[in-house]
């Protein structure tokens, strides 16, 4: 197996010893498209589901696509509207001595607009709740014995956590997460729902087998500038470790720096939250617990110095799941290690 820890850690670890106290154990789960078994662990495949357990489902609001098909006179006038505006941005630009290449672009547009036929489909989004309750999609199976560093609820070493496949108020997902002991899952149920067809497919992850690898992380700091309005150690380390470690992340080269090294890219579960800007980026849970991270996702698994299992130079890593929905690619889900079977999930999108 590849070794995916960046060599400049050990540098890290070198100019602050002390952070060795203060490492999680993150599990990388290396997710290659693939045909995982109902009993594997495994990202999008099928669920170790017991027949008698009704499938979750989500009947809340969310984000549904509208598409509007305007008349040949609506489109008509539309299309005048949109040329004669382009026409006249081209004027000014003309008169402001805009380089060849702009008034290039905009005679193109003009160009485009003129020549356009057929009706004009307009797209927008709108909040509402489904005619009928939409089946959660399978996100991770996981077994205990495959990550060492997550806490488990006592009795239990089968996690298993689905997503609606709609975007809700924030963008996020409705997340829904399942404690369970393996081997009393006997009469099981043999496939999952399908997908809501009208799910975008990069919200429904492609079934991936995983290869395990535990990796160490350390506490995020806050990275604002020390003058600025809203700066507040995050309070993980110890003060003056902290302040040092800000400094030294001011002098590193941007894929060495803390942020990179702390903590590991790609789909991962365990390991220290990945807030990296304000102390307002933490999430406590209702029962006043800092959550930690249960599920942390990634557009792309080789990155920032922290190679796949396929080595540094491979190609294939640039989305094995296809879940790519968050503006920078990251999503996380978080949880309450006090009680993860009650309390609540929380999410991180960035």
């Amino acid at each position: 197996m590849i070794v995916t820890t960046p060599p400049a850690r050990a540098l890290l670890l070198r100019d602050f010893p002390e952070l060795a106290v203060h490492g999680r154990t993150a599990t990388r789960l290396h997710p290659r498209p693939g045909t995982p078994d109902i009993c594997d662990s495994s990202v999008g495949g099928p669920l170790l589901w017991p027949a008698s357990e009704p499938w979750p489902v989500c009947g809340e609001e969310h984000y549904v696509e509208k598409r509007t098909v305007l008349s040949a006179e609506e489109s008509a006038a539309r299309r005048a509207d949109s040329l004669a505006s382009a026409e006249a941005q081209l004027r000014r630009r003309e008169q402001d001595g805009a380089p060849p290449q702009t008034l290039e672009f905009l005679r193109a547009d003009i160009k485009r607009l003129g020549s356009a036929t057929g009706p004009i489909v307009e797209r927008t989004h709108l909040l509402e709740r489904p005619p009928a309750p939409i089946p959660l999609v399978p996100v991770l199976q996981l077994h205990r014995g495959d990550a060492p560093g997550l806490e488990f609820p006592e009795g239990t070493d089968l996690l298993q956590l689905l997503w609606c496949p709609h975007p809700h108020t924030d963008m996020c997902h409705e997340e829904q997460a399942f404690w369970r002991n393996a081997a009393s899952v006997t009469d099981v149920r043999p496939t999952a729902p399908a997908p809501d067809p009208a799910a975008a497919a990069r919200r429904v992850p492609r079934p991936c087998t995983v290869e395990p690898e535990q990796v160490t992380e350390y506490p995020p700091i806050c990275l604002l500038d020390r003058d600025a309005d809203h700066f507040e150690p995050f309070g993980l380390l110890p003060a003056e470790t902290e302040d040092r470690l800000y400094r030294w992340d001011r002098e590193q080269p941007e894929d060495d720096d803390y942020f990179q090294l702390a903590t590991a890219p790609g789909w991962k579960v365990g390991g220290w939250d990945p807030s990296a800007a304000e102390p307002d980026h933490l999430r406590t849970c209702s029962c006043g617990t800092l959550m930690r991270p249960l599920l942390s996702t990634y557009r792309w698994e080789n990155l920032a110095g922290w190679p796949s299992q396929n080595g540094p130079d491979s190609r294939d890593d640039e989305g094995p799941t296809g879940v790519d929905f968050a503006r920078n690619g990251s999503y996380a889900i978080l949880y309450c290690p006090v009680d993860p079977r009650t309390h609540g999930l929380e999410h991180i999108i960035d």
